[in-house]
């Protein structure tokens, strides 16, 4: 029987390994069935995802909108889980409410249906001081989480 230290069987994934972050999609509902029963938790339901894989493997994920996160418990996914909560706030914190110096907040979401609507992007330049960078990125953040919904 080989002797493994204590340092070698808790040390960090191979440096050479490829790490992918990435929102999940539909076709990962069956990768994201078994990581949740790996982990004894319940499966997620058609919520939006952030995924962690390691070499193509998924092995953690964070729901986008907050929750608990659920991970591959026979690898080392503490590191993984942290950098899915950091993108997951990203995320947040840039579809959050716009300050705009008018002193008028507005979300994402209402930045999209105003976007979508006849006339919508004038008064979003105009009343809200957002630029076109800034709908675009609301419209697109939107886009995803409805996509995730369905």
């Amino acid at each position: 029987m080989k002797h493994t230290s204590r340092n070698q069987r808790h040390r960090s994934p191979d440096p050479g390994s490829n790490l992918t972050v990435r929102a999940a999609a539909p076709a990962d509902a069956a990768a994201l069935t078994r990581l949740a029963q790996r982990d004894s938790a319940h499966p997620p339901h058609a919520v939006a995802m952030l995924v962690a894989e390691v070499d193509g493997e998924l092995r953690a994920a964070v729901p986008l909108l907050g929750g608990a996160a659920i991970a591959d418990p026979f690898h080392r996914t503490s590191e993984l889980v942290t950098i899915l909560e950091a993108r997951a706030q990203q995320l947040a914190d840039a579809a959050a409410p716009h300050t705009v110096r008018r002193g008028r907040r507005i979300a994402a979401q209402d930045v999209a249906t105003l976007a979508a609507a006849p006339g919508g992007r004038e008064v979003l330049r105009d009343d809200y001081d957002l630029d076109d960078a800034q709908i675009d990125d609301a419209v697109r953040w939107w886009d995803t989480v409805r996509a995730f919904e369905r």
